[in-house]
């Protein structure tokens, strides 16, 4: 296999995925807005917005397979919803023309579970063939991102999108702005005051995956022989609540330092909605599983934030 170009790669999952693929040996070329020192050698900075075509062209020329990561996360879709849709589909788009002129054999894309939407219901169970329901600007512009780069692509290339659920684990750098995710922030707020305050009950119910095992899945999926083109959910198949993660971090604190963090939360005012389920089977079924504990996911994070705590301080 040749290189293997990271559109994305400065952000939470990008940076720890040039990580894992560099230690399976393969040649990264990450590629990111701006220049991330923890992206170590070959990060080329590319402003796909900004930037004529043929910097595009140039970035992507010799990969054999372009993992797309590209976009704007749920937190820029909620405070910017119009800049965040029309800049994350632009994006999409320039990145599919580029690779249609360069004659890419492979696109990865890293979607999202939430282009489920409303049908990410109590019971519910969740597979490739479940029609999306997106109600935010980020999950609209997560599936119509499929939707541009298998029109643009499927026809000379093979397409792989993987619909990731909720990822946890250490970032690859500290300096990372990814702190709205709820595992980083309740092991950030236990780091800076030995509280974990939520917002809500959390009765919400999540299905939580190691990061070290998503970019496993993408790395496989890189790979034609291993994981054929087509949509794949990527997640574990058990949800648990937001306050039983917040539960875990507490027992992840309290190993780690004999200090177990107070949670704080409003009072349940009703009863806990009946869990929905992601079904994985198909990834699976392709001997791709996603085996390690979220308890080890959450104390690497838990640990990650323990020893950079005095840069997590406000």
């Amino acid at each position: 296999m040749g290189p293997i170009a990271v559109v994305g790669a400065g952000g939470f999952v990008g940076g720890r995925l040039v990580q894992h693929l560099r230690q399976t040996g393969a040649e990264v070329v990450p590629i990111s807005r701006r220049l991330c020192s923890w992206l170590g050698h070959g990060n080329i900075a590319l402003d796909l917005i900004e930037e004529p075509a043929s910097a595009v062209d140039r970035a992507i020329a010799d990969a054999s397979v372009v993992v797309d990561l590209v976009g704007h996360n749920e937190v820029v879709a909620a405070n910017e919803p119009e800049r965040a849709l029309s800049e994350t589909v632009t994006m999409t788009h320039r990145l599919a023309e580029a690779m249609h002129r360069a004659g890419t054999p492979r696109v990865v894309y890293l979607s999202s579970v939430h282009i489920y939407g409303a049908a990410l219901e109590p019971g519910a169970v969740i597979t490739e063939n479940t029609v999306p329901r997106p109600r935010s600007g980020y999950a609209i512009a997560r599936l119509t991102s499929e939707h541009v780069l298998t029109s643009r692509l499927a026809a000379a290339a093979d397409v792989v999108a993987l619909r990731l659920t909720n990822s946890v684990g250490a970032p690859a750098s500290p300096a990372l702005d990814r702190w709205s995710a709820l595992v980083n922030d309740l092991c950030r707020q236990a780091a800076c005051s030995g509280r974990l305050v939520l917002n809500s009950p959390g009765l919400q119910q999540r299905d939580w995956v190691s990061l070290g095992d998503a970019c496993g899945a993408i790395e496989a999926a890189c790979h034609p022989t291993t994981v054929p083109a087509g949509t794949y959910n990527l997640g574990s198949g058990v949800t648990k609540s937001v306050r039983a993660m917040a539960e875990e971090v507490a027992d992840a604190w309290n190993a780690m330092t004999q200090q177990r963090p107070v949670i704080e939360a409003p009072p349940a005012l009703e009863a806990a909605p009946e869990p929905y389920r992601v079904d994985s089977h198909r990834l699976a079924a392709l001997g791709i599983h996603l085996a390690t504990p979220i308890a080890t996911a959450v104390e690497e994070m838990a640990r990650f934030c323990l020893d950079h705590r005095n840069r997590l301080m406000p």
